[in-house]
């Protein structure tokens, strides 16, 4: 893979769209704790009151899921996202 030099490349200081029980996580494992938050705390949805929600869409039409396909996994299957 090719990169940028110094010159061209600038690193992401302070991000406003995770929650910041997440975006520690993100900043400790790829920015080495560089990554600064500036959040809100989230949309008032119950689905949302944590930092990490799943929700099953197993029941829903296909059409009505928004999955797409994902990169074949080494066993050369395609994941789903």
């Amino acid at each position: 893979m090719r990169t940028a030099d110094d010159k061209h490349r600038s690193m992401l200081t302070v991000q406003r769209r995770m929650p910041a029980e997440v975006a520690d996580f993100v900043s400790r494992a790829f920015y080495g704790g560089a990554l600064k938050t500036e959040h809100d705390g989230g949309a008032a949805d119950p689905v949302f009151a944590r930092p990490f929600a799943m929700v099953d869409t197993a029941d829903q039409p296909e059409g009505q899921r928004r999955e797409r396909r994902g990169r074949r996994s080494e066993s050369g299957r395609h994941t789903v996202t």
